[in-house]
This record gives C-alpha cells, sequence and structure tokens, in this order.
C-alpha cells in the first residue's frame, strides 16, 4: 500500500463530520514526500565492492609505465642490432653502445632518485630471505626489428605498472594490496611491480627497462653480519646479481634472427645505495 493510499484508507474509517475527514485527506495531500533513495550512489559502492570481493583488481587492466629514452646518440646499425645502455657516469648518465668484453656500469632506474629497490624478510638470527629489484635499461637498436625477447639465467623480470581504480581504493582503504594481488610488490601507493617470468617479450618500440627481482636465503652469514653488509658493502647485491646472464634474442621482419648476451656483476666493497650494477656483452 503506498502512502498516500494509507491516509485515504485511514480518512475512510473515520466517523466524526465530513469537515474533520476533509482536513485528514488534505493533510495527507500535503505531507512531505519520502526522499528517494540515492541508488546511484549506492550503485557505484556496490559495483566497488562486488569487484573487491570478486577480484576486480585483476580483470581492470593496469597500465605499464613506461620510460621515454629520448632520442638515441648511438648510431642504427646496417645490420644485425647493437645495445645501448644508460652509462652511469661521473655527470649522471649518458647512453652508450656496449661492447664485447667491456664492462659498463649502468645507471640506477628503478626509482625517481635511482636507488635499487631493496626487500628483506628476515628469519632467526642466522637465516634471512634477501630480495632486490634493480631496474637497467638495455636497449635493441637495429633496422626493421619485430620483436626483441630477453631471457634472465637467474631471478625474474618483473614489469612496473601503474595501480588501477579498484587497487587504489582499496589500499587507501585498508592500506595494504588486495589478497588477489598477491604477486604485485608495491613500489609507491600508485605503482608496483608485476610478475613477468624469467622470459620477457617486446615490441621494436619497447623502452628497453628491465627490472629484474633477484632473492636468495642467506644461512651462512648472522644476523648482524647481514645488517652491516646491506649497510656498508656490497656484499648483498653482489651475491645477488654477480654472474646474471641476460640472454637477448631479436627477430627481424624478414625472419632472421640475431642474439647477444649480457653478463652482469657488482663492485667490490659498494654499498647498495652508492653503487652501480656492471654490464659486459660477451664475445
Amino acid at each position: 500500500m503506498s502512502y498516500k493510499d494509507g491516509f485515504v484508507h485511514l480518512a475512510n474509517r473515520i466517523e466524526p463530520d465530513s469537515g474533520l475527514r476533509e482536513r485528514v485527506l488534505a493533510l495527507g495531500e500535503q505531507a512531505p514526500r519520502r526522499r528517494r533513495t540515492p541508488v546511484l550512489k549506492y550503485a557505484v559502492s556496490f559495483v566497488l565492492a562486488a569487484a573487491v570481493l570478486a577480484g576486480g583488481a585483476l580483470c581492470w587492466p593496469m597500465q605499464p609505465v613506461r620510460k621515454d629514452m629520448g632520442s638515441l646518440s648511438v648510431a642504427v646499425p646496417q645490420t644485425g642490432f647493437t645495445v645501448v645502455a644508460n652509462a652511469a657516469t661521473t655527470g649522471g648518465s649518458s647512453q652508450a653502445e656496449l661492447k664485447p668484453g667491456l664492462g659498463f656500469q649502468i645507471a640506477k632506474e628503478t626509482d625517481d632518485d635511482n636507488m635499487i629497490s631493496v626487500g628483506a624478510g628476515r628469519g632467526d638470527k642466522t637465516k634471512s630471505e634477501e630480495m632486490m629489484i634493480a631496474g637497467i635499461r638495455l636497449k635493441c637498436v637495429g633496422n626493421k626489428i619485430q620483436k626483441v625477447t630477453y631471457t634472465v639465467s637467474r631471478g625474474d623480470f618483473q614489469q612496473l605498472v601503474a595501480l588501477n581504480a579498484v587497487q587504489k581504493a582499496y589500499y587507501s582503504s585498508f592500506r595494504r594490496l588486495l589478497s588477489s594481488d598477491a604477486k604485485l610488490i608495491l613500489r609507491t601507493t600508485e605503482s608496483a611491480y608485476s610478475e613477468v617470468g624469467n622470459s620477457l617479450e617486446a615490441g621494436s618500440d619497447y623502452d628497453g627497462m628491465l627490472y629484474l627481482k633477484e632473492q636468495t636465503t642467506i644461512t651462512d652469514m648472522t644476523w648482524r653480519e647481514i645488517e652491516h653488509a646491506e649497510k656498508y658493502t656490497g656484499a648483498i647485491p653482489k651475491r645477488l646479481f654477480d654472474g646474471v646472464k641476460i640472454k637477448i634474442s631479436v627477430l627481424f621482419q624478414d625472419g632472421t634472427q640475431s642474439e647477444k648476451t649480457v653478463e652482469l656483476s657488482y663492485p667490490e666493497r659498494e654499498p647498495f645505495y652508492s653503487g652501480h650494477i656492471t654490464a659486459t656483452l660477451l664475445k
């Protein structure tokens, strides 16, 4: 029964004179109408809640973060391809072509302040799970490149992605990512690292940014030795990145292929916050 019909039904049961009956009916007409429920507001809230509960962050795409390398200062070879890196120098970073057998210190590209991202999960005093994500740029330059495949011998590639609206809303409320996003490693409140695997395929326009996650369990150092190594020496990053090889396979538009391998290392006695990963093109 509607609000108005209820008043009419009540008035019909009133026995006194018609004047009173008409006044009651008039009150029914003048009574304020009920406010409509803000359907849109609740619908939006419901959709957001449903997206969270159903793992909506996974079906709501995240956009990869790309970094412009600018105009290349390296000549494009007529055949094959050249590997260009942003090499660390005393004056900052500059593009350099990797030459066989010559090591180049790579400019750090993981964060805006060029720091290697570090994460460590402590076990007991004689065991520690150490993990680092290092950002380096290895851009392939050549004529009519169709596809580039990077394969790492140890560890995994990560992709830097911008958090989508669902993840941002959830993180803003609970200060953590969704449980369905367990493979994401938070970088900032706006971006995260998303697991790719030990192989990464990219088109000819790829910016060359490679984020390498390396991790290991350390049992032959005490907790204090590990803490000291992280602060003052390059023992931990050297342990993680030394000997890692990145095979670069380039497919050209005419169907031919070419491969090169880059080996990584970390300098002795360089704290993780000041040292640079060295890349050497193998002969």
